[in-house]
């Protein structure tokens, strides 16, 4: 029997593997065994992958697993009249990730098209990280707006918290702090950032290269 297994790249992108099994399960493990020689599309770190669900394939040929599939070439998205036309320049409109093709593919794995910074719109994509990070939802009309705003907080001396507005770039991970305030503390003990209800690292632009990609995309940075 034939089997089309859903897998994820988590956080990232979804595709259709298909494998031959006996059960739904057992499609589902071969599925996660074959997931990492797949192309996920959208992808630039590495993640753990999970299975959605497997559907029954009646009355296709069955898959041996060592047959190269009649499939059209990815699109090469370094290519620009392979790129999106309204969608930017192959990117996240945000960050440096690369959207997986075209329009309805983009929107599918999780993407934005467009959002708004106040009353003007503003093109995309926004990829699935930066819309969990970055992006609220208009309750009235579902509208997708940008939220840069935040709040950085440091704690000093076992408790003591400071709390100051900031503005956050989503390209460079920079905070911009608007006053300091005049404390009598001595020790750091963390810093972090609020930012559309979610807590984040903070630290001293140098510490930046101390870092990993994935963490630097999770943090924020302060001159």
């Amino acid at each position: 029997m034939l089997y089309d297994v859903s897998v994820s790249r988590i956080s990232t992108a979804t595709r259709d593997i298909r494998v031959e099994a006996a059960s739904a399960e057992e499609a589902q493990a071969k599925a996660l065994e074959r997931a990492c020689d797949e192309d996920f599309g959208g992808c630039i770190t590495d993640y753990n992958f999970e299975v959605n669900g497997a559907v029954r394939v009646d009355g296709e040929e069955e898959d041996d697993g060592d047959k190269e599939e009649d499939e059209e070439p990815s699109p090469d998205l370094a290519s620009e009249e392979k790129r999106c036309p309204d969608l930017g320049d192959g990117t996240c409109a945000l960050c440096p990730t690369p959207f997986p093709g075209v329009s309805d593919e983009t929107i599918d794995a999780g993407w934005i098209p467009s959002y708004f910074i106040g009353e003007d719109e503003q093109s995309g994509p926004v990829c699935p990280r930066c819309a969990e990070q970055f992006i609220v939802y208009d309750p009235k009309d579902g509208e997708a707006t940008l939220v840069v705003d935040g709040e950085y907080v440091s704690v000093w001396d076992g408790g003591v918290e400071v709390r100051t507005k900031c503005v956050c770039g989503t390209h460079t991970r920079e905070i911009h702090i608007e006053a300091s305030q005049d404390v009598n503390v001595e020790v750091l003990d963390r810093e972090y950032v609020l930012l559309n209800g979610k807590e984040y690292k903070a630290c001293n632009e140098e510490e930046w290269a101390t870092y990993t990609a994935e963490q630097q995309s999770r943090m924020f940075f302060w001159k």
